[in-house]
Parts: structure tokens; sequence; C-alpha cells
């Protein structure tokens, strides 16, 4: 498992540049996940990250896994319509005749 980078709460205010009072309320509230040790509160940068809305490589991969997944159900359903229709279009000419 590769290192997670850990920050103090002042270093997250410092690199988001909101009061550390902010930082430590939404830390509080549940906004911005952090881990107790002793007396002070520490941020993995994959937490920081997701707090301040951005994403990391590995949501973005499973994103476009997924969208690959649903164009590939996708395709299949059109080819599976499209010989649905084909089906139904040689039935019609055998009632029509």
């Amino acid at each position: 498992m590769a290192k997670q980078e850990l920050l103090k709460l002042f270093q997250v205010a410092e690199e988001t540049g909101l009061p550390l009072s902010t930082i430590q309320k939404h830390v509080r509230e549940g906004k911005l996940k952090a881990t107790r040790n002793g007396r002070e509160y520490l941020v993995i940068r994959v937490d920081l990250n997701k707090y301040l809305g951005i994403e990391s490589n590995d949501d973005v991969l499973k994103k476009d896994l997924k969208i690959a997944q649903l164009e590939g159900r996708i395709k299949s359903y059109e080819m599976q319509f499209k010989a649905i229709k084909g089906m139904v279009a040689n039935l019609d000419n055998l009632i029509g005749l």
C-alpha cells in the first residue's frame, strides 16, 4: 500500500487559505475527515482533495472504466435492437404476402 501524506490542521489551513478555526469547525462537523493523534488532528491528502472537490487519479480511472462499460452495453443494446427490428421487418414481409 502506498504511503499516505498526512497533514496537520494548520497545514490544511495554509494550503486552502481558510482560517484554522474554519478548518477545525469543518472537522468537528464532519465536513473534513480527520484522525485524532494525541492532541492534534491529521488529515490524509486524499481526504483533503475530496473536501476541496479535487478528484484523485483513482476516482478518474474508476469513472473512465464505468463509462467504457456503459458504452459497451449501449452498443450491445443497439445491436440487439437492430436484430429485433430486422426480425420484425421479416415477419411483416411474411404476413404481407
